[in-house]
């Protein structure tokens, strides 16, 4: 059954179906892993292959036991960095993940030694939870999982609304943004805003 604690929230249902296409037509091809807790198996790694198995109406999965005594946060951290590398895991859980992790060992820099990524990386991702408007819209929306990208939306958001929505809608059809191309939009957005500025203070000299 899933780990109720899993970091991972979000699965795509397009993918999921096409996966359970792949197991219905060629087989399983990679175990998943599981772990007993109190006489039933929770899974480690593999929930969206279990769910893509229950969509194929496949009634068995084969499974690797793990049987090493890691605490729930070493496998919630495990099944984080899984996910993560893979980079199948939406910005919004990773987010969440490490700002749970950051309350619960008092700091990025522990995270960062419990999870193996960089404190100012850590910063970066849950610093997305503080977006608004245009750029939540596209954290959420799965156009991109960078966070400096989505940092450099929120900038837009903050200075010009406009810019950023028409950024956003932008990026949603053509279905990318890169970082360089939200960076750009944040540093004319600053510079435009900038330019107003003086211009105002020009206005208001006697």
């Amino acid at each position: 059954e899933p780990d109720p604690g899993q970091p991972r929230r979000t699965f795509d249902e397009t993918t999921l179906r096409e996966l359970a296409d792949s197991l219905h037509r060629l087989g399983q091809i990679h175990p998943v892993e599981v772990r007993e807790v109190e006489g039933r198996y929770v899974l480690i790694d593999g929930e969206r292959r279990w769910r893509a198995a229950k969509l194929a109406e496949l009634s068995m999965l084969r499974a690797l036991i793990r049987f090493a005594p890691d605490t729930p946060d070493a496998v919630r951290d495990r099944q984080f960095a899984a996910n993560f590398h893979r980079d199948a895991m939406a910005l919004i859980d990773q987010a969440r993940y490490l700002q749970a992790r950051i309350e619960s060992l008092g700091s990025a820099a522990a995270v960062s030694q419990a999870i193996g990524l960089t404190t100012p990386r850590i910063l970066n991702i849950v610093k997305t939870l503080r977006a608004e408007g245009a750029a939540a819209e596209l954290r959420d929306s799965g156009v991109t999982r960078d966070a400096d990208t989505i940092g450099a939306v929120v900038e837009v958001q903050k200075r010009d609304p406009d810019a950023a929505r028409e950024l956003v809608a932008a990026a949603r059809q053509a279905g990318k943004l890169t970082r360089r191309q939200a960076q750009d939009t944040a540093r004319a957005v600053k510079g435009k805003s900038r330019a107003s500025a003086q211009s105002q203070d020009t206005d208001d000299t006697p």
